[in-house]
């Protein structure tokens, strides 16, 4: 028993090794570990798919915790493993993308296939009770098959399907699912639940908006009307839940630039903060640790600054997630709003539900968010401009 854990032990460390190679020189990292057949050593080890056989679910506390118990260590190789095949992804986007026959692209679809039940568990796993560590592999597994399934002509796997019942349930969420709250936890703790959420949105908009403009799939503005050009068609999302989605991040990104801007407001002000009011600070990023009853004022402020600093950070990183995520859905709209075969009852009540967000749209400030906004803003115009367009017809 011993032996064997050790060897997982190993095994992970060395998969680990080879993620933190991938991001510490990028490209040229993971061109040299693609080079090394690292894909060829991977497909065929069936003892991955054993692991999960029983789902994805496991708690955050298994992590780290009874390293002899060995299961634990063998949930942990399937997300290890995952995060390296990811990291070969990032190949995929310097490809050319009318060359299918990519040894890239090929040795990846080949590996989602071999590993199919992995996959399978991952996009059908329950969302809304997943805990951080079930999202952060589902996250890793969808992004996976978000690039490069396109490039594969067929699907018997169904995973075309199941990445549309994802986007129905996670298009559907309201704004506050992205600030996920649990009574047990700090605030700030389940922000990561939020942004690893974001992230799995992102993944599945990069993709449906692939699907638009580079398969010519074509939404309805009915979920009645099936699209006959993707098998059960029914599952598609229509153009009503984008819109839909489109309002919840536009208010999740409202929210995460009001946190940020507050943050910092605090760091500039931390000088003139109470120690009651630092101490809270320093307990909403559950740091109490950091800290004795017998500390000075001045080691507060700089505990509770670093974590602020650390969360203003976060909260861009997460703006910036919202602005790609709102890019991808406002060019979804303008592409289907040129199409005129829509019926005019149903394009107006889509653009009356839609110019309320595109106008709060039109209203983010460059300076709050820290990037240039022309381009963005440029599309919200257009868009606004086609809507009343459409309106008036």
């Amino acid at each position: 028993m011993l032996d064997s854990v050790q060897k997982l032990c190993t095994i992970e460390a060395e998969i680990s090794l080879l993620v933190r190679i991938c991001c510490k020189y990028r490209k040229s990292g993971v061109q040299i570990l693609f080079s090394m057949n690292t894909l060829e050593h991977l497909t065929p080890w069936k003892a991955l798919d054993r692991y999960i056989q029983g789902g994805f679910q496991w708690s955050d506390s298994m992590v780290g915790n009874d390293m002899l118990g060995g299961m634990n260590k063998q949930f942990l190789l399937v997300p290890a493993v995952l995060r390296l095949i990811l990291c070969l992804t990032s190949l995929v986007d310097v490809s050319d993308f009318f060359e299918v026959k990519n040894k890239v692209v090929r040795d990846i679809v080949e590996f989602t296939k071999e590993h199919q039940v992995i996959f399978d568990v991952a996009l059908r796993e329950e969302l809304l009770s997943a805990n951080d560590s079930t999202l952060e592999l589902v996250d890793t597994a969808v992004a996976i098959v978000t690039k490069v399934w396109p490039y594969d002509e067929h699907d018997d796997f169904g995973f075309v399907q199941a990445l549309f019942g994802l986007m129905n349930e996670l298009f559907s969420y309201d704004a506050e699912s992205f600030h996920r709250p649990y009574s047990s936890r700090s605030a700030e703790v389940v922000k990561k639940s939020g942004f690893l959420l974001s992230r799995l949105c992102y993944s599945l908009i990069s993709y449906l908006y692939f699907l638009i403009t580079r398969k010519g799939l074509k939404l309805q503005i009915s979920a009645s009307h099936g699209n006959s050009s993707f098998p059960g068609g029914q599952l598609q999302p229509t153009l009503p839940l984008v819109v839909t989605f489109l309002t919840s991040i536009t208010t999740a990104l409202f929210t995460a630039i009001d946190e940020k801007t507050l943050l910092l407001s605090k760091i500039l002000d931390i000088n003139d903060l109470s120690r009651y009011e630092v101490d809270e600070i320093i307990d909403m990023f559950m740091r109490q640790d950091y800290i004795l009853a017998s500390d000075s004022m001045q080691k507060r402020r700089h505990v509770a600054m670093l974590e602020m600093c650390r969360a203003a950070g976060k909260r861009g990183q997460l703006i910036m997630l919202f602005l790609r995520i709102s890019e991808h859905a406002l060019n979804i709209l303008f592409v289907h709003f040129q199409d005129s075969a829509s019926r005019k009852q149903d394009i107006q009540l889509l653009c009356t539900n839609l110019l309320p967000t595109l106008e709060q749209l039109s209203l983010l400030n460059e300076e709050k968010v820290g990037h240039s906004l022309k381009v963005f803003h440029r599309l919200v115009r257009s868009l606004k401009e086609l809507a009343a367009q459409r309106m008036e017809l």
